[in-house]
Protein backbone atom coordinates (compact mmCIF):
# COMPACT_ATOMS: atom_id res chain seq x y z
CA UNK A 1 0.00 0.00 0.00
CA UNK A 2 2.74 2.61 0.97
CA UNK A 3 6.34 2.77 -0.62
CA UNK A 4 7.49 5.27 1.35
CA UNK A 5 7.41 5.97 5.75
CA UNK A 6 4.47 7.46 6.70
CA UNK A 7 3.33 9.71 9.36
CA UNK A 8 0.26 9.00 10.77
CA UNK A 9 -2.10 11.64 12.62
CA UNK A 10 -5.35 11.51 13.84
CA UNK A 11 -7.69 14.43 12.58
CA UNK A 12 -7.82 15.40 16.00
CA UNK A 13 -3.92 15.87 16.82
CA UNK A 14 -3.07 19.20 16.64
CA UNK A 15 0.89 19.93 16.45
CA UNK A 16 1.97 22.92 17.97
CA UNK A 17 5.40 23.13 16.62
CA UNK A 18 7.95 21.74 13.87
CA UNK A 19 8.24 18.68 14.34
CA UNK A 20 11.41 17.89 12.48
CA UNK A 21 13.44 16.27 14.68
CA UNK A 22 10.68 13.58 15.52
CA UNK A 23 10.07 12.50 12.37
CA UNK A 24 14.12 12.14 11.83
CA UNK A 25 14.59 10.24 15.17
CA UNK A 26 11.94 8.19 13.46
CA UNK A 27 12.99 7.57 9.95
CA UNK A 28 16.00 6.06 11.58
CA UNK A 29 14.55 3.74 13.90
CA UNK A 30 13.05 1.92 11.06
CA UNK A 31 10.35 0.15 13.49
CA UNK A 32 6.47 0.62 13.56
CA UNK A 33 6.04 3.16 16.60
CA UNK A 34 2.78 4.38 18.13
CA UNK A 35 2.45 6.40 20.99
CA UNK A 36 1.90 5.49 24.42
CA UNK A 37 -1.04 6.34 26.80
CA UNK A 38 -1.16 6.13 30.26
CA UNK A 39 -4.24 5.01 31.63
CA UNK A 40 -6.12 4.42 34.48
CA UNK A 41 -4.19 1.96 37.51
CA UNK A 42 -0.55 2.89 35.78
CA UNK A 43 -1.59 0.34 32.98
CA UNK A 44 0.36 1.52 29.66
CA UNK A 45 -1.32 1.41 26.39
CA UNK A 46 -0.81 1.29 22.68
CA UNK A 47 -2.99 4.39 21.15
CA UNK A 48 -3.42 4.80 17.32
CA UNK A 49 -3.47 8.25 17.32
CA UNK A 50 -0.07 9.43 16.37
CA UNK A 51 1.45 6.28 14.04
CA UNK A 52 4.75 5.93 12.22
CA UNK A 53 5.91 2.91 9.99
CA UNK A 54 8.14 2.11 6.92
CA UNK A 55 7.57 -1.30 5.08
CA UNK A 56 4.23 -3.30 4.23
CA UNK A 57 1.79 -3.89 6.60
CA UNK A 58 -1.39 -4.64 4.59
CA UNK A 59 -1.23 -8.31 6.67
CA UNK A 60 -2.91 -6.08 9.63
CA UNK A 61 -5.80 -5.19 7.50
CA UNK A 62 -6.37 -8.52 5.77
CA UNK A 63 -5.75 -10.53 9.03
CA UNK A 64 -8.74 -8.16 10.42
CA UNK A 65 -11.09 -8.71 7.11
CA UNK A 66 -10.59 -12.25 7.53
CA UNK A 67 -13.07 -12.05 10.27
CA UNK A 68 -13.89 -8.80 11.16
CA UNK A 69 -16.70 -9.36 14.02
CA UNK A 70 -14.18 -12.13 15.58
CA UNK A 71 -11.38 -8.86 15.82
CA UNK A 72 -14.32 -6.71 17.26
CA UNK A 73 -15.73 -8.81 19.39
CA UNK A 74 -12.11 -9.61 20.96
CA UNK A 75 -11.35 -6.02 21.16
CA UNK A 76 -14.44 -4.34 22.25
CA UNK A 77 -13.38 -3.79 26.25
CA UNK A 78 -10.53 -1.75 27.62
CA UNK A 79 -7.36 -1.88 28.05
CA UNK A 80 -7.33 -3.76 24.87
CA UNK A 81 -9.97 -1.71 22.39
CA UNK A 82 -10.58 -0.63 19.08
CA UNK A 83 -8.02 -0.61 16.01
CA UNK A 84 -5.06 0.41 18.31
CA UNK A 85 -5.52 -2.89 20.02
CA UNK A 86 -5.35 -4.75 17.13
CA UNK A 87 -2.52 -3.21 15.55
CA UNK A 88 -0.50 -3.27 19.09
CA UNK A 89 -1.15 -6.66 19.44
CA UNK A 90 -0.19 -7.93 15.91
CA UNK A 91 2.85 -5.45 15.79
CA UNK A 92 6.13 -5.22 17.49
CA UNK A 93 6.27 -1.80 17.99
CA UNK A 94 7.69 0.72 20.61
CA UNK A 95 6.44 4.09 21.78
CA UNK A 96 7.14 7.21 20.11
CA UNK A 97 7.13 8.84 23.29
CA UNK A 98 9.92 7.06 24.74
CA UNK A 99 12.58 9.11 22.28
CA UNK A 100 11.33 12.48 23.43
CA UNK A 101 11.02 14.64 26.63
CA UNK A 102 7.33 13.95 27.98
CA UNK A 103 6.95 17.89 27.85
CA UNK A 104 6.60 17.33 24.03
CA UNK A 105 2.95 15.67 24.35
CA UNK A 106 -0.03 16.82 25.78
CA UNK A 107 -3.11 14.95 25.83
CA UNK A 108 -6.69 16.35 27.01
CA UNK A 109 -9.30 13.28 28.04
CA UNK A 110 -6.08 11.37 30.10
CA UNK A 111 -2.82 10.99 29.96
CA UNK A 112 -1.19 12.36 33.35
CA UNK A 113 -1.66 16.10 32.40
CA UNK A 114 0.99 18.85 31.42
CA UNK A 115 4.27 17.57 32.19
CA UNK A 116 6.13 21.01 31.36
CA UNK A 117 4.43 24.18 30.14
CA UNK A 118 2.49 25.11 27.34
CA UNK A 119 5.62 26.21 25.36
CA UNK A 120 7.27 22.83 25.54
CA UNK A 121 4.37 21.00 23.38
CA UNK A 122 4.49 20.07 20.23
CA UNK A 123 1.98 17.49 19.63
CA UNK A 124 -1.90 17.81 21.31
CA UNK A 125 -3.65 14.95 21.82
CA UNK A 126 -7.75 14.44 22.50
CA UNK A 127 -8.53 11.23 24.41
CA UNK A 128 -12.54 10.68 23.77
CA UNK A 129 -15.08 12.04 21.83
CA UNK A 130 -16.09 14.48 24.70
CA UNK A 131 -12.61 15.82 24.23
CA UNK A 132 -11.35 17.25 20.88
CA UNK A 133 -10.03 20.38 19.12
CA UNK A 134 -13.58 21.91 18.47
CA UNK A 135 -15.20 21.57 22.01
CA UNK A 136 -11.45 23.17 23.14
CA UNK A 137 -11.47 26.82 21.39
CA UNK A 138 -10.80 28.52 24.19
CA UNK A 139 -7.58 26.44 24.87
CA UNK A 140 -4.03 28.97 24.19
CA UNK A 141 -2.44 26.10 21.98
CA UNK A 142 -6.00 25.42 20.16
CA UNK A 143 -6.28 29.03 19.82
CA UNK A 144 -3.04 29.15 18.75
CA UNK A 145 -2.68 26.08 16.19
CA UNK A 146 -6.09 24.48 15.42
CA UNK A 147 -7.56 25.52 12.29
Amino acid sequence: LFSTPVLYLDLDIVICQNIDDIITKLLNENTFHMKKFSGSKNRIVSQSSMLFWSGDYSYLYEKYQSNPSFFRKIFSKKPLIGDQAMISENVDHKYIDDYFPPEYFYTIGGGGGLKGTLEDVKILDFIKSKYKPHLFLDHPLVAAHWR
